[in-house]
């Protein structure tokens, strides 16, 4: 668990704790333990390592009672469950995605990692897919995912539910903003991978036209260097206080991403109250309302970029309007209290469906 299906099930957990009439079985699954024997070892692949550590920890499923249902956002980690027990006793599975492989690969090479066509890794990969395909219901986070799932699968459309992720906005929540403050807008930025989301188009932008006028700040993974006007944070972690305190600090948001699926930071800010500069890939389209909530601008496009951060970083009106817009959007739709409630719905449904495992 890393990553946004982290970041989805944290934001879930309070809400799936609370349901009353369920008996959840958690088994988190993280691929990676920075510093474990395990990871030590030399010659052995670290996707290797992953995969193994992973298919152990869900290795507990198959001593479990029968379960009634199964929601997951990996099926990797799960296939000896899936494969034996899961198929064995009927036993519905509910996928959650936020993208298909044919979709991560029409972004190009280069930006999700893809083995060549033919090789054994995208044998294994071609194989995984169709064990996903034949889930019960497939669960994408968007619309976007969910006609690559009907129309580049064939998967029925009864079996397709688009339920996109929450933000939890007990934690979330509004700051107060001084609505004309002087001294330079703070712009941030917030993504691991930090090329791919743009970050370094970003940095190009502030340092030719906004250094001195704007400050910006970098949540990351990656090997960023600070310098003037540009501050960097890392081993943030999802729902990390620290991480709350710099969107509730910050006065817009940017995230000129070249491939993306979807947008949990673009949801924290806008949950936060602040408007979005991003791009129009993936499913962003579906959270980002642009001219309303925040502009929405081609990948690549460096003067657009420039343009909205201009607009944005020069009226605190504006800033405002938009940001209260993107809170509401967030209500309505991404509250994860709500989404949460949805999925549990869907999932109470099919146990039901099956009858009880007793």
């Amino acid at each position: 668990m890393n990553a946004g299906v982290r970041t989805q099930w944290d934001n879930m957990v309070p809400h799936v704790m609370a349901r009353p009439g369920i008996r959840p079985h958690v088994v988190e699954i993280t691929p990676y333990k920075p510093g474990a024997l395990w990871e030590r070892m030399p010659l052995v692949p670290a996707s290797v390592k992953g995969n193994v550590r992973s298919m152990m920890a869900s290795g507990a499923l198959l001593r479990e009672k029968r379960l009634d249902v199964v929601w997951t956002q990996e099926v990797r980690s799960l296939l000896p469950y899936l494969a034996t027990r899961a198929r064995w006793e009927h036993t519905p599975v509910v996928f959650t995605t936020d993208s298909t492989s044919l979709l991560e690969a029409s972004f190009g090479r280069g930006q999700y990692a893809k083995a060549p066509t033919g090789s054994l890794r995208a044998r294994v990969r071609d194989a995984l897919d169709a064990l996903l395909m034949r889930a019960t219901i497939l669960n994408p986070w968007s619309e976007w995912c969910a006609r690559s799932l009907r129309d580049e699968y064939g998967i029925a459309p009864e079996r397709i539910h688009v339920i996109p992720p929450g933000i939890d906005l007990s934690r979330w929540k509004l700051p107060e903003r001084a609505r004309g403050g002087t001294g330079p807008a703070r712009i941030l930025f917030v993504g691991g991978d930090f090329r791919r989301k743009g970050g370094d188009l970003l940095v190009s932008a502030f340092r030719g036209a906004l250094r001195g006028s704007c400050e910006l700040h970098i949540g990351t993974r990656d090997d960023v260097r600070s310098g003037e006007g540009v501050f960097v944070y890392r081993d943030l972690t999802p729902n990390d206080p620290r991480l709350r305190d710099l969107y509730a600090r910050a006065d817009l948001f940017a995230l000129p991403t070249v491939a993306d699926c979807f947008s949990l930071a673009s949801l924290e800010a806008m949950a936060t109250g602040l408007p979005v500069v991003t791009t129009r890939v993936g499913g962003i389209p579906e959270i980002v309302d642009h001219g309303r909530s925040g502009f929405l601008i081609d990948p690549g496009d460096e003067q657009a970029l420039l343009r909205a951060l201009r607009d944005l970083a020069g009226s605190a009106e504006l800033r405002a309007r938009m940001g209260d817009a993107g809170r509401r959007i967030v209500e309505e739709r991404f509250d994860a209290a709500r989404t949460t409630a949805k999925l549990l719905d869907l999932l109470e449904r099919l146990a039901r469906r099956v009858g009880p495992s007793g």
